[in-house]
């Protein structure tokens, strides 16, 4: 019996003929507790994000500021951020096939916490009123379908890298002026040159269904000395044998080949990064 989710294996290359905003593979960070504890939860990861701390206070801030944003699992386009943990999974585009969610082409915790201008919590003018109600109200006017986010996402390409996927992909800034179709009140992150982390143009997707770990995964990094301890969890928990259906590990089993060691002077989320640029360019 096939696996009810396969996953790309490792040596699994782009389609040559697609675009790259059709490719980007979406990235995810985590810590080893966080995803101890997913995995525990056998045939899906949980209904929370898995990102620690600053997702919920991004959805209970626009909840109290009276702006809908649902429980997601939050991703990025291609690039992943070591702030957020140590472990970094990377999946072809099928992980998010069937799924509601919706994309913004920036950081929304970034925006929403205070920590990327114009929202910046330091530079905000009290004639502006409410700076957390405002970054609310301005997510929500620049949300994007997730069914569409891919189209959106290489009219960026185009406007702001030339239609060159590597430069963002490298984390280096748009080209500037970077113009979005949608006029606002408020300036977009990535055209504010105080911005220079690259959250402020590393385009968010939020999904609101709860795949399987291993469904569409095509890499995944942490240090080596927690490889070991993080493969126990998909086969054993606390001495005893999963539960998982036996379909699934063998699913399983191509998220232990998947594994991107990283170098002794860099990061998981940095080995990920290498992996995924030369996955892009084959």
């Amino acid at each position: 019996m096939p696996p009810e989710t396969p996953c790309a294996s490792a040596g699994t290359t782009p389609d040559r003929k697609a675009s790259p905003h059709d490719i980007i593979p979406l990235v995810t960070v985590t810590r080893f507790a966080a995803l101890a504890t997913i995995l525990r939860g056998e045939k899906r990861w949980g209904k929370y994000a898995i990102e620690m701390g600053k997702a919920h206070q991004v959805e209970s801030e626009c909840a109290r500021q009276e702006v809908d944003m649902p429980l997601c699992r939050y991703y990025y386009a291609g690039l992943a951020h070591e702030e957020f943990g140590d472990i970094a999974f990377s999946y072809h585009p099928d992980h998010e096939e069937s799924c509601q969610g919706w994309a913004n082409p920036f950081d929304t915790g970034g925006v929403v916490l205070g920590e990327i201008h114009p929202f910046h919590k330091t530079a905000w003018p009290p004639a502006q009123g409410d700076r957390s109600r405002e970054a609310c109200k301005f997510i929500e006017a620049t949300m994007i379908d997730r069914n569409s986010w891919r189209q959106e996402f290489g009219i960026f390409l185009n406007r702001c890298y030339g239609g060159d996927v590597q430069p963002y992909l490298n984390g280096a800034p748009p080209h500037r002026p970077c113009a979005h179709e949608r006029s606002l009140p408020h300036q977009y992150p990535d055209q504010d040159a105080r911005n220079t982390d690259r959250r402020a143009w590393t385009w968010e997707i939020r999904l609101e269904c709860h795949p399987p770990v291993e469904k569409g995964l095509l890499h995944w990094s942490c240090r080596s000395n927690d490889q070991s301890m993080i493969v126990q969890q998909f086969t054993d928990i606390q001495g005893k044998a999963a539960t998982f259906p036996e379909e699934r590990i063998n699913a399983l089993i191509e998220v232990v080949e998947s594994w991107v060691a990283p170098a002794i002077d860099e990061s998981p989320c940095k080995a990920l990064q290498n992996k995924l640029s030369q996955w892009m360019q084959t």
